[in-house]
């Protein structure tokens, strides 16, 4: 193994330490002795391939966002010519289904949205979690293009309407995690989930495209 390999190992060994330390215990509660130790390296080893704490947490988010980034790609060009309800409520069970999988991927952004608690993180980092947000929506905006293309969707805007699907999905499967909130909620987290996702996209299908009730309602759509 040559020194670029292994060079290239260590970096690898500290990125995945890193992943398992975040998803954990999130930005504050991480020590990079922590990361080092299960790492099998020394902290200074992890000062060659990253500034601080804050470039470590960086690598770790991105390398997350792609993967998801990935897997979202691969549902979307699963039915390109489906109706566009198809194809939402296929990205909605896709939401659903990573995040019940991956609850611990949630822990990791928490950094990102409690500046005020740990203060002003470093711009590169904000620019490039942006970047891989706006990423994300923007295959589910595509989607929604398609619609209003074919005439399935109203002349809705499409940036607007991805992004109020993804905040309304995020904080159902976000308050899923607190009991008093499942109490109130009343019902399951699909019935609630999939119940939301149909009233939204309903109110954006054109009437002459619908389709018809009995294939968008909340059972069909949690079994998609």
């Amino acid at each position: 193994m040559n020194q670029e390999e292994r060079r290239s190992e260590s970096r690898k060994k500290i990125v995945d330490a890193a992943r398992e330390i975040f998803f954990r215990e999130d930005f504050m509660g991480a020590n990079l002795d922590d990361v080092a130790r299960l790492a099998g390296l020394s902290k200074g080893s992890i000062y060659r391939y990253f500034n601080n704490k804050a470039g470590l947490y960086l690598s770790v988010v991105g390398e997350t966002g792609r993967e998801y980034t990935a897997a979202l790609t691969e549902v979307v060009k699963s039915d390109p010519e489906g109706h566009v309800l198809t194809r939402v409520r296929a990205l909605s069970r896709f939401q659903l289904d990573y995040w019940s999988l991956h609850p611990d991927h949630l822990r990791v952004f928490w950094a990102l949205d409690n500046e005020s608690v740990i203060g002003d993180l470093p711009p590169e980092m904000v620019d490039s979690v942006e970047q891989a947000w706006r990423r994300n929506l923007a295959i589910g905006q595509r989607v929604l293009d398609d619609g209003v293309e074919r005439g399935e969707l109203l002349d809705v805007d499409t940036w607007n309407l991805i992004h109020t699907f993804w905040v309304l999905q995020t904080a159902l499967i976000e308050q899923d995690t607190t009991r008093i909130r499942r109490r109130v909620r009343g019902r399951s987290l699909e019935e609630a989930y999939f119940g939301a996702v149909e009233v939204l996209v309903r109110g954006a299908l054109h009437p002459d495209h619908a389709l018809p009730a009995s294939e968008c309602s909340v059972a069909v759509l949690a079994k998609a």
